[in-house]
C-alpha cells in the first residue's frame, strides 16, 4: 500500500522536497524511498501522477526497481551536492550541471493552459508514468531553483540533527528550521529549559 504522508515537503521547491527523502533521525540517516512504491508514492505528494496512476504502475515499475531505484538514488544525490556547494557558497560543479542538463534533455511533453479559479496558468504536462519523465520534472523544478533563486536563499535547517533543506521565501528571509511544527518548537522547548534550569540554579 503506497503511504505518501511520511514525506516531507517542507522544501519550497520540488527538487529540494526530493533531495529532503533522505531524511535523518537520532540513529542516523533514513532512506524514505526504499522501493519504487515509495517513489511512486513521493510523486503522489507532490502532485505529478495521482493514487490510481501510482497504484498502476507499481507492477509495472517493479520489473526495473533496482534500475529505477539506483538512478533516482543517483540523481538526488547529485542534486544534494548541487544545492550543498550553493548552500556553502561554493562554486557550482560542472559535473553536477551536466547531469541536471542530461536529465532536463529527457523531458518530453507539451504546453498546456488550464484554468484555476479566475485565471489561466500555463503548466507543462508529460507522461508522468515514465520514470525518466518524473526525474525531468524534478531536473526542471532544479533549473528554476538555480535560475530564478538567490543561492544564500537555500538553506539546511538549524536544528543539528536535522538534514531537511528549504528555499527560504519568507519576507525577511529569516527562516530558521524545516517547519516549526518539529524542529522549531523543539529548539523553542530546548531554549525554555535551558532559561528554566538557569533560573533555578540561582
Amino acid at each position: 500500500m503506497l503511504d505518501p504522508a511520511k514525506f516531507y515537503f517542507v522544501g519550497n521547491n520540488l527538487s529540494l522536497d526530493f533531495v529532503n527523502t533522505l531524511a535523518a533521525n537520532a540513529a542516523g540517516p533514513v532512506d524514505l524511498i526504499e522501493s519504487v512504491g515509495d517513489l511512486l508514492a513521493w510523486a503522489v505528494r507532490a502532485g505529478l501522477i495521482d493514487y490510481a496512476k501510482a497504484e498502476s504502475l507499481e507492477l509495472v515499475w517493479k520489473l526495473d526497481r533496482e534500475e529505477i531505484l539506483a538512478r533516482a538514488s543517483g540523481f538526488r544525490e547529485s542534486l544534494h551536492r548541487m544545492y550543498e556547494d550553493l548552500h556553502g557558497n561554493r562554486t557550482l560543479n560542472d559535473s553536477e550541471l551536466l547531469k541536471l542538463n542530461r536529465m532536463l534533455s529527457r523531458q518530453t511533453g507539451t504546453a498546456v493552459v488550464v484554468k484555476v479559479d479566475d485565471h489561466f496558468e500555463k503548466r507543462f504536462r508529460s507522461d508522468q508514468s515514465d520514470p525518466d519523465q518524473l526525474f525531468a520534472s524534478i531536473a526542471n523544478s532544479a533549473a528554476d531553483l538555480l535560475c530564478y533563486s538567490e543561492p544564500e536563499l537555500i538553506k539546511k535547517c538549524e536544528n543539528d540533527q536535522c538534514v531537511l533543506m528549504f528555499l527560504d521565501t519568507t519576507k525577511n528571509h529569516s527562516r530558521r528550521w524545516c517547519s516549526m511544527a518539529n524542529c522549531g518548537n523543539r529548539a523553542k522547548a530546548a531554549a525554555f529549559y535551558q532559561r528554566k534550569k538557569a533560573r533555578e540554579s540561582v
